[in-house]
């Protein structure tokens, strides 16, 4: 599906501060090219350290960018497409990386 514009007024900016840190915007991207991931996944498809991808996906759904979902010993994380706090869709949905 094509990204398109979006007026301000219809759309939570509220999450805008992750896009200053680049392994944020990384997960970001990922997730939104791939779907709800296991934090193993995410790791390896980044690079990174598990510690290090945890703590960002705990601030992202602590701030309500992630939905989160525990299947077995596995938490899945997935972009929310409304911002829970200001009930508007989120601007990083609409938004390609």
């Amino acid at each position: 599906m094509p990204k398109q514009k979006v007026h301000n007024k219809f759309v939570c900016q509220n999450c805008l501060h992750h896009l200053a840190v680049n392994s944020r915007v990384k997960i970001i991207d990922f997730l939104q090219h791939n779907g709800p991931q296991a934090v193993s996944s995410i790791v390896d498809h980044l690079k990174l350290r598990q510690p290090t991808v945890s703590y960002h996906l705990q601030h992202m759904s602590a701030t309500g960018l992630l939905l989160t979902k525990r299947v077995g010993k596995q938490k899945f994380y997935s972009l929310k497409d409304r911002c829970n706090k200001r009930g508007k869709d989120c601007l990083l949905a609409h938004l390609e990386f």
